[in-house]
């Protein structure tokens, strides 16, 4: 009889929030950008795939591209070259794990006005047949320290310690991400990564200018919702077809880049012609100017399953049970991915931004003074956060139905 493994290798989680009080180093160079770039390359291509569905959508690119290049190290073959096209990661192995090492490395440390922090674990099967080779790669590129697990006899019992893990890592804003039954008797192996941001704005909306105001949804509809209102000089661009306006956190390490189609129907061209180079000369073309913003008040939580997303993006041999090549990993032939989910929260108000995100990853065999511009969010937008130095996006979203 066929012996059944299941791996549910990884999730990464993130989070922002604000009024924290500990150190941050500035995020590395080099190496740590070429990494950044494959996650921007990467997470243009998940949006718009996820985008042709209608509704919110909220993310994070820097949690899922970790989370599947910890899976990539484990593979081998033409499933390790498919992953990597799909990723935008580079021919040379090593060299890209040390280029996700300098990334999430950058992502470490903290500063007197906020804390942006990497936790990893890896939770296996005691006595499984993991490779040496693996695990170490795991521990010194992604910091990822392991713990013996019983998930044959306790399966229930590990799914709710690593539960606990998340939420204490999310201030408990994501809680049960893996679902009653995604551990079970087969379950092999659990990678987890958490990336934690608190930080308040560096100029915080008024609360007392707070006012509903009228956002057009996508749909046609028209709704108050409350909107912060900020006046002030801020990095901005615009050009024919939409605008964009910086809100830098505290620290000037962070930012929340928010991109405005000039038409109320406007954000789907928008964002199917904008690139990660694109945006990056919008970046570069930004200037200071006056600028009155006014912005919703997000809250939204999103639960996103991407095995068919991925595979419409061209990651599909890791999916196929007999065909998978996890070699790197185990000795145990047989491996594949069954399942990846994302899960994800956001609250922007006026103090600053707090998002956490988390992806499971199930294996098994089988951005000279004149009068305010203004900058109205009233209809459907892009936002994301990013960090500065390395460029790396953090959370990606769109807002068009309160």
């Amino acid at each position: 009889m066929r012996r059944l493994f299941s791996i549910i290798p990884l999730v990464v989680l993130l989070l922002v929030g604000c009024n924290h009080k500990e150190p941050l180093q500035s995020a590395p160079s080099g190496q740590a950008d070429v990494a950044a770039s494959a996650v921007n390359e990467f997470a243009f291509l998940l949006y718009r795939q996820l985008s042709l569905e209608n509704g919110n959508l909220f993310f994070s690119p820097a949690s899922i591209s970790t989370a599947l290049a910890m899976t990539w190290a484990g593979t081998d073959g033409t499933t390790a070259k498919e992953t990597a096209s799909v990723l935008h990661l580079g021919p040379d192995r090593d060299q890209v794990l040390a280029d996700f090492s300098q990334m999430l490395g950058g992502l470490a440390g903290s500063d007197s006005t906020f804390t942006l922090n990497v936790a990893n674990r890896l939770w296996g099967q005691k006595e499984f047949p993991f490779k040496a080779d693996y695990l170490s790669e795991i521990q010194s590129r992604f910091g990822g320290g392991f713990e013996a697990c019983n998930f044959i006899s306790s399966p229930e019992k590990e799914r709710q310690k690593i539960n606990t893990w998340v939420a204490d890592r999310t201030a408990d804003k994501i809680q049960d991400l893996l679902p009653a039954g995604s551990i079970n008797t087969n379950t092999r192996l659990v990678l987890t990564n958490a990336v934690y941001f608190l930080g308040q704005w560096q100029n915080p909306f008024k609360v007392d200018r707070t006012r509903d105001e009228m956002f057009h949804a996508a749909d046609g509809s028209q709704v108050k919702i409350p909107t912060m209102k900020l006046k002030k000089r801020l990095p901005f661009f615009a050009n024919d077809n939409w605008a964009m306006v910086a809100l830098p956190y505290q620290g000037d390490e962070l930012e929340f880049l928010v991109v405005m189609p000039n038409d109320n129907k406007g954000l789907p061209k928008v964002t199917a012609a904008l690139t990660t180079s694109g945006l990056q000369a919008a970046i570069n073309a930004m200037t200071p100017r006056e600028v009155d913003v006014w912005l919703p008040k997000l809250d939204l939580d999103h639960t996103i399953n991407l095995d068919a997303t991925l595979k419409k993006m061209g990651l599909r041999e890791i999916f196929e049970e007999g065909r998978a090549n996890f070699s790197r990993l185990t000795v145990e032939p047989g491996l594949f991915v069954s399942s990846v989910v994302h899960k994800s929260y956001l609250m922007v108000d006026e103090q600053g931004t707090e998002a956490a995100a988390a992806t499971g990853i199930v294996i098994g065999i089988t951005s000279m003074p004149s009068p305010p511009t203004m900058f109205i969010a009233d209809h459907p937008f892009l936002f994301l956060i990013r960090q500065k130095d390395t460029g790396a996006i953090l959370f990606m979203g769109r807002f068009e139905q309160p």
